[in-house]
């Protein structure tokens, strides 16, 4: 496969403690009529596990023929007793003799048994033959620009664990002379957040401020501004590179909540 590109943005799904089934939206649903192989990404950074209850939560990539079924289970993950987390690449093939048969339809599908109420928390990408990595978002033809990032919320089950924002919501500062954005968190817990910029796709990256800390408890709110410029003498932290986005580094039991609103300007 030649890239993969967004499939499933960030999500955090709840079920509540009557159980049931949260499948994806048909107009995500990836069609792969005449292509017949497919690779995807599946990082799910939480699958609860049972808790007080007889099973966890279960994620499941299926594929069918038709919208109506039957659907098939390509790969399956359960939370266990304690949650899990994944990241793993399926590589499907329509081929007869595919180990993980691919149809024409395939989307994910997550289950709760009743018992409690969980939450997964994952992101898809896919890959398919001759395909391109989408870039970064530019502005380069505009004198200013505003920009958001709708809200995010991803809870995390291991320690250290490290998300990075897809590229194709990086910002591309090419032609901009500075850069300012509002950040609000309205709950956080044991998550890190930063800023960060770099002159090139491949980094390397610098952080722009300082880090959101990660602070410990779930009533915190936090609403403040970053601000980075070109200007030849701007600090360190206060440079503006080409590139920026931002990188979270979760403990277990982690979870955040936010959004970013910001405008870019040439001189």
């Amino acid at each position: 496969m030649d890239a993969f590109v967004r499939w499933q943005q960030l999500t955090t799904v709840t079920v509540g403690s009557a159980g049931g089934d949260v499948i994806q939206s048909r107009s995500k649903w990836l069609d792969t009529l005449c292509i017949g192989k497919v690779s995807i990404h599946v990082e799910i950074f939480l699958l609860a596990g049972k808790g007080a209850g007889a099973s966890g939560m279960d994620f499941f990539i299926e594929t069918s023929n038709s919208d109506e079924g039957p659907w098939t289970v390509l790969e399956s993950w359960s939370g266990g007793a304690s949650g899990m987390k994944v990241d793993e690449v399926l590589d499907l093939e329509a081929h007869y003799a595919a180990v993980s048969k691919l149809q024409r339809l395939v989307r994910w599908r997550v289950h709760n048994p009743a018992g409690e109420a969980r939450k997964a928390s994952f992101r898809l990408r896919y890959g398919m033959p001759g395909q391109q990595a989408a870039g970064p978002a530019s502005y380069a033809a505009v004198a200013s620009a505003e920009f958001v990032q709708d809200w995010v919320t991803v809870h995390f089950k291991n320690a250290n664990t490290d998300l990075v924002q897809d590229q194709e919501e990086w910002i591309d500062c090419e032609g901009m002379d500075s850069l300012a954005f509002l950040l609000q968190i309205p709950v956080v817990s044991n998550v890190v957040f930063k800023g960060e910029t770099a002159p090139a796709l491949d980094g390397p990256w610098s952080t722009i401020g300082a880090e959101v800390p990660p602070f410990s408890g779930p009533d915190f709110e936090y609403a403040g501004s970053l601000f980075a410029n070109r200007r030849p003498d701007a600090p360190q932290g206060y440079r503006l590179d080409r590139f920026v986005r931002w990188p979270l580094t979760g403990q277990a039991g982690g979870f955040i909540c936010f959004r970013i609103r910001g405008v870019l300007r040439q001189k």
